[in-house]
């Protein structure tokens, strides 16, 4: 199983399919700004990097409207985004094995650990990480 012990894996994009709920949480937050039925390839843009970050660099936001598009953002994703992913083909099988194999299987993600920690509970996946905030 190999000599390292500590396995780091992202949540989206590694592990999970998280786009189709990102992208619409996006659109409900760029619907304030009057940016209705943006592009498909704009809203991919926004999978990974700090969703302030992304509203400024893709759409010119200043930091003020950054700052109001992810309130619109966060207003919409708990309810309506936060779930509507899926995760790889395989990748269950594959982290549920490394923790068998006693391997500490850590979490990184940029989105807040309370959503985080639904996520992975949603898709019966939470048991197999190592979870400093419980374990320490």
């Amino acid at each position: 199983m190999g000599k390292y012990q500590n396995i780091l894996l992202d949540l989206d994009g590694t592990i999970l399919d998280s786009g189709p709920g990102i992208k619409k949480s996006v659109q409900y937050a760029l619907d304030h700004f009057s940016l209705y039925h943006q592009p498909e390839e704009k809203l991919r843009r926004f999978i990974g990097p700090a969703l302030t970050d992304s509203f400024m660099r893709v759409y010119g936001f200043s930091t003020e409207q950054a700052e109001e598009a992810l309130s619109y953002y966060r207003e919409f994703y708990p309810t309506n985004g936060i779930f509507d992913a899926s995760l790889y083909p395989g990748m269950e099988e594959c982290i549920k094995t490394l923790a068998e194999h006693g391997k500490k299987v850590i979490l990184l993600t940029a989105k807040p650990i309370f959503f985080a920690a639904q996520i992975t509970k949603h898709f019966r996946i939470s048991d197999y990480f190592f979870w400093k905030s419980e374990r320490s």
